[in-house]
């Protein structure tokens, strides 16, 4: 697994997640999950690793993974709090829960 924040935790005044070397992507259910489920969500992370775009998801279940790009565009978007809901008191890296651009 890649050490995708090594300086800690983000505090409120820091708004760029690139210079810490990850960006978060969005909040996602599995295609065939329940959005209300902490197995079915995650967040997805990208990060350039030698040039390349690495995709890595994170369920407050299973933790870190690898994720490829086609699996993350079947999946649905949900919201941040969509995902805090399912997630429950389970653990998940602060620096994960940002707004995240809709676009991307």
């Amino acid at each position: 697994m890649l050490n995708l924040n090594p300086c800690g935790d983000l505090t409120p005044e820091v708004k760029g997640q690139e210079d810490f070397g990850f960006t978060v992507l969005g909040f996602f259910v599995d295609f065939e999950g329940d959005k209300t489920s902490s197995w079915d969500v995650y967040v997805a992370i990208s990060q350039t690793v030698e040039g390349a775009e690495h995709l890595e998801c994170y369920c407050p279940q299973t933790q870190h993974m690898t994720l490829s790009r086609d699996y993350m565009e079947s999946c649905e978007r949900i919201t941040k709090e969509e995902y805090l809901a399912a997630s429950g008191t389970l653990f998940t890296p602060a620096d994960y829960l940002v707004e995240v651009k809709q676009d991307v």
